[in-house]
């Protein structure tokens, strides 16, 4: 739900758990989205993630690497694992650099996900 609050404004405060929390209609998924407040780093993150974290068994959280608000590098030292999605869609090097650069930010093991792997409806502006 794009008009609905999500992650940054539970972080930023203005909104709570139970306004950004969704359940996916497709899968037994419960599903937060960005939300509208700019993302102010660190402040309050870990306090979130502490909290999704007592609440859930996984959490998966999706960033591009480089963005004006929520960056993978503020997140990468959080992860267990880092899921570069559409791999196969990049060239070797491209992997290599994101790896690298990962590492470089202290995240976890680096997994790759081909575009195949991620069903149709669940792939952001898709339909169902």
């Amino acid at each position: 739900h794009d008009d609905a609050p999500g992650f940054t404004d539970l972080v930023e405060g203005s909104a709570t758990y139970a306004e950004v929390i969704h359940r996916d209609p497709q899968s037994r998924l419960h599903v937060i989205g960005y939300g509208h407040a700019a993302f102010a780093g660190r402040e309050g993150l870990d306090e979130v993630l502490d909290v999704l974290g007592e609440s859930y068994e996984h959490l998966l959280l999706f960033c591009r690497v480089a963005t004006d608000g929520l960056k993978a590098a503020e997140l990468a030292p959080l992860a267990n694992y880092v899921i570069v999605m559409d791999a196969d869609e990049l060239d070797g090097a491209m992997v290599s650099r994101a790896k690298a650069r990962f590492a470089h930010w202290g995240a976890g093991p680096v997994l790759l996900a081909r575009a195949s792997a991620v069903p149709a409806r669940s792939r952001r502006g898709s339909s169902a």
